[in-house]
């Protein structure tokens, strides 16, 4: 192996890992960002406004569409084979202070929102319905958001990037 080649296995680069990141991950972020977009578009019909549980899923609509975007766009830092700039500084801070904490966070919210909308369910055939009901979904959604904020701000300072760069260029040492 040459040593560009060598630099890259050491990082975890290999073709097909970097492949799907930079051909498959943005394909389907796209297709599910349309597909949820769609579905916040049905969701948001007058209809459907009174009604807490289509609020929850608009919310998760929205959430999956971040997740996704976030793997759309993670070619940037993942896919060193093909792209210089998956190795640059920028990617490295890109990694440790925006995919790794807002991935968290919006798979911790995602998480939050489905048992909210299983206790919401569970709720439409207990007496708890009428209790349920007067909740504000629009406040609790964003009280709960700020706690899975809280909650995941620690991953902020647990990455930290790399002083030095990996060098995929063979001359460097």
């Amino acid at each position: 192996l040459d040593k560009r080649e060598a630099n890259l296995r050491s990082v975890g680069s290999t073709p097909l890992y970097d492949s799907i990141f930079l051909f498959v991950f943005p394909l389907l972020g796209l297709l599910s960002i349309i597909g949820n977009t769609l579905s916040i578009r049905i969701f948001s019909a007058r209809y459907f406004h009174k009604k807490p549980l289509y609020y929850y899923l608009r919310l998760c609509c929205i959430n999956s569409s971040l997740v996704s975007f976030i793997f759309a766009i993670s070619f940037i830092c993942d896919s060193r084979r093909y792209l210089e700039l998956a190795n640059t500084e920028f990617a490295t801070y890109f990694r440790c202070f925006f995919k790794i904490p807002f991935l968290n966070l919006f798979y911790f919210y995602g998480s939050v929102l489905d048992n909210v909308l299983a206790i919401e369910r569970l709720a439409e055939f207990t007496s708890l319905k009428t209790y349920f009901r007067k909740l504000n979904s629009k406040r609790l959604s964003i009280v709960l958001f700020v706690i899975c904020l809280i909650i995941n701000a620690p991953y902020v300072l647990v990455f930290e990037p790399k002083k030095r760069l990996i060098s995929t260029n063979s001359t460097n040492s």
